[in-house]
């Protein structure tokens, strides 16, 4: 037998542990990838949610300066009426 030559069962078993050794570094990929996903995907779920709450504060406040407005149109009405009166 030559030093260099392999047997059918070492070849095999080499085979094998290449097949477990990429298999092991494709799921610590995969997690290492679906972690990022799920950090952006909730980085932007913060984002909307965040959005979203200036936003309905921005409604209160253009509500609240709505009425204000109502309020001192119906009184300078009432005062024209009362000039005219």
């Amino acid at each position: 037998m030559e030093p260099d030559s392999v047997t059918r069962d070492d070849f095999e078993q080499g085979l094998g542990d290449l097949r477990q050794e990429f298999e092991t570094k494709l799921e610590k990929t995969q997690d290492r990838l679906l972690t990022a996903i799920f950090g952006f995907v909730n980085g932007a779920s913060a984002r909307m949610e965040r959005l979203e709450s200036v936003d309905n504060g921005m409604r209160e406040e253009i509500t609240a300066l709505d009425r204000r407005v109502r309020a001192m149109e119906r009184r300078g009405s009432r005062t024209a009426q009362k000039k005219d009166g």
